[in-house]
């Protein structure tokens, strides 16, 4: 509850842009869509939740339903498939899956569990459903059921938008794992605001860098690795793994981010995929020492 309204209050500060508060299904709680639906003039986020609960729905003349939502999802027909990869998990395999996609408008029915009185109104919200077609034995089924506030057309193209949303999450849980394990923040032992914010916004921008070199470095391999490393960077990391000097050129930020991965411990087999921000951030650490101990030289030779 309070994630969204702070997402609301950014909302207020960006006019111009939407903003969409993200949630797993822990965030499934009927006030946040009463909130947002009453909004009346006030600029308010949107919400982007996965269901836990099989709640109860209106139709068009209000009245309760007999059918809840899940069930009413399996019954709503398919708009089509999508084909998505699932990464190696344990010892599941990576594994392409095929899911089919359903979306549907409906009206939630607010909770009557308080005091047996009726004290919130409906919602209007959009629910994109998918299961998963011919799951492997021994793998569970990926099923998704996403409500949202976004009111849309029950499209393919639309399912396919809110879906994009909702897996763009794991990109922010990514975010917050690096900022705590990476950057060890839940270690900082300062105890006054005036200097405890200034020092999270400092590791905010460290984070920030990891999370960049990482995504930049899968989606625009070719990139001359200068967009994202100083030139005093990428040679002493060139140095460091071929043990000679480097080239006058400078190479691809692919190159450069492996280099600097197998610093951190990245091995770099054919069956690896690309290097993830662990082993980056665990390289950019080696490399900060490395710089560190140049400029120690060479202001030693300059005593």
């Amino acid at each position: 509850m309070l994630g969204y309204q702070k997402s609301c209050k950014i909302a207020e500060r960006c006019p111009d842009t939407q903003i969409i508060c993200v949630g797993d299904r822990e965030s499934d709680i009927f006030d946040i869509y009463h909130n947002e639906e009453q909004r009346g003039d006030t600029l308010r986020a949107d919400w982007l939740v996965r269901a836990r609960i099989n709640r109860v729905l209106l139709d068009e003349n209000d009245d309760r339903k007999t059918t809840l939502l899940f069930e009413e999802m399996k019954k709503t027909k398919e708009v089509g498939k999508i084909k998505i990869t699932v990464p190696k998990r344990g010892n599941q395999k990576k594994r392409t899956v095929i899911l089919s996609v359903k979306i549907k408008q409906v009206k939630l029915h607010p909770p009557t569990g308080r005091r047996g009185e009726l004290k919130l109104e409906p919602v209007h919200a959009t629910v994109v459903a998918t299961s998963e077609i011919n799951p492997p034995k021994g793998c569970a089924p990926i099923e998704w059921i996403l409500l949202t506030s976004v009111l849309c057309d029950d499209t393919l193209s639309d399912a396919k938008k809110i879906m994009a949303w909702y897996l763009a999450r794991w990109q922010i849980e990514v975010f917050f794992k690096t900022l705590k394990t990476g950057c060890r923040v839940e270690a900082i032992q300062i105890k006054e605001g005036s200097r405890f914010l200034p020092c999270i916004a400092m590791y905010l921008i460290i984070t920030w860098r990891i999370m960049y070199i990482t995504h930049l470095s899968r989606t625009e391999p070719t990139l001359d690795c200068n967009c994202c490393y100083s030139k005093d960077e990428w040679r002493t990391i060139y140095m460091l793994n071929k043990k000679r000097k480097p080239p006058k050129v400078s190479p691809s930020i692919e190159v450069i981010t492996r280099m600097l991965a197998t610093m951190g411990g990245y091995l770099g087999r054919k069956s690896d995929g690309p290097p993830g921000p662990k082993t980056i951030w665990l390289g950019l650490r080696v490399l900060n020492n490395f710089l560190q101990s140049q400029n120690t030289l060479k202001k030693v030779k300059e005593m």
